[in-house]
């Protein structure tokens, strides 16, 4: 409504649930590769299009996990906001 652009990161399981913005679904949570490969491609296609803010999930996986997490950690700057603390 502020006239941001606003990009989310989402997987296939969850797409629906974000009914505004710019949303990017990064595949299927069970596909580890894709979701790692298909990251760099996302956070392009986001800065070529000027993005003001970008969401993303959080990838908390057994393989990849912490990879996908550590390229959205430098991303973001190392700036989290857990939506559990702020609906409290």
């Amino acid at each position: 409504e502020a006239g941001y652009r606003v990009g989310i990161i989402c997987t296939d399981e969850t797409m629906e649930l974000h009914p505004d913005g710019m949303v990017r679904s990064l595949g299927l949570r069970a596909r580890e590769e894709t979701i790692a490969h298909n990251l760099y491609e996302v956070l392009r296609e986001f800065d070529q299009c000027e993005a003001d803010v970008i969401y993303s999930e959080a990838f908390y996986t057994p393989r990849m996990g912490q990879a996908i997490m550590n390229r959205l950690l430098k991303a973001a700057g190392h700036k989290i906001i857990n939506i559990q603390e702020d609906i409290k």
